[in-house]
């Protein structure tokens, strides 16, 4: 056995942080957050805030403040009553992503369709 200790690997890293940054958010705004498993490898925080819905809306605002070098992504959004939840996730800058994936690949179509539309 080794003396050094554990580290986890860059990606983890992020991710712990990205986490933890989050939670903060949630209890800043006095919100609920959940996570759920992430599904792609450039995403770093899969996330439901649940609360009132002016803080709730709240949230992505800000997380972008919070974590400039990622881009967020918003999943659902609902409300019931007058309570809201929200589903985002906190993933990779688009730039940095490789240009093989096919979710990058959707995101520059979709962000050409709407810059020639505008």
């Amino acid at each position: 056995m080794s003396g050094e200790p554990y580290r986890q690997n860059p990606l983890e890293e992020i991710r712990t942080r990205v986490r933890r940054g989050v939670r903060k958010v949630a209890e800043r705004l006095s919100l609920k957050v959940e996570f759920t498993e992430v599904k792609r490898r450039t995403d770093i925080a899969f996330a439901t805030f649940f609360g009132p819905r002016q803080y709730v809306l709240l949230a992505p605002f800000e997380l972008l403040k919070r974590f400039p070098e990622h881009d967020l992504e918003l999943l659902r959004s609902e409300g019931f009553g007058h309570q809201f939840r929200l589903t985002l996730v906190v993933t990779e800058r688009l730039s940095d992503q490789p240009t093989h994936q096919p979710e990058r690949r959707a995101k520059l179509r979709e962000s050409l369709r709407r810059l020639s539309e505008g």
